[in-house]
């Protein structure tokens, strides 16, 4: 009773409002295996994971985390070490992936079949994301839901700047997927 209690809590009523839709849709699929691009301070990681695993249908989660870590120019990030720490739950195996998304997943696409659930931050290079598209299709399977972070203005004038998730639809995946090829003038 407890546990249910606690996922409605974060599915509704949770800070920051913008992570309810991550609840919510990892409720619903259930999420068993996560890609996350872009950790962060890991914390909204951490909430979803133990979301997860108190999910009736789930026992384990394959959780994979692509963040530039140590790497990063500011301190919003974590580092790798503390990453791990914080993130390892009982029921789930842990997977940490130091670089940019291109060459992250370069490296680790193919390790990565039938993924329920992405995630990609909005603070990731879009140079580097837009060509990691060419990796994407390749780790996702019929139901799989790609969720892409935005930043909004609250509707409040003085309110902060929120977050919240939008789902890629699997057409527009392919389309950013597909090398464009320039044509040689003739």
């Amino acid at each position: 009773m407890f546990r249910r209690l606690k996922r409605l809590h974060r599915a509704y009523f949770s800070k920051p409002a913008g992570d309810r839709v991550l609840y919510r849709t990892a409720a619903k699929m259930p999420a068993t295996s996560i890609l996350e691009i872009g950790v962060g301070d890991g914390i909204r990681t951490q909430r979803l994971l133990k979301h997860v695993l108190t999910t009736p249908e789930v026992e384990s989660i394959r959780y994979t985390g692509i963040d530039l870590f140590e790497m990063r120019d500011d301190e919003s990030g974590i580092p790798l070490r503390e990453a791990h720490r914080l993130l390892r739950q009982d029921g789930s195996r842990i997977q940490l992936v130091p670089g940019d998304p291109f060459t992250a997943l370069a490296r680790t696409a193919n390790t990565l079949p039938d993924t329920d659930l992405v995630l990609i931050s909005f603070d990731q290079d879009a140079e580097s994301l837009a060509r990691s598209w060419f990796y994407l299709p390749r780790m996702l399977h019929d139901k799989s839901i790609v969720l892409v972070e935005s930043l909004v203005e609250s509707k409040d004038a003085e309110g902060p700047i929120e977050s919240t998730y939008q789902v890629m639809p699997r057409e527009e995946i392919d389309q950013l997927a597909t090398p464009t090829r320039m044509r040689r003038a003739a």
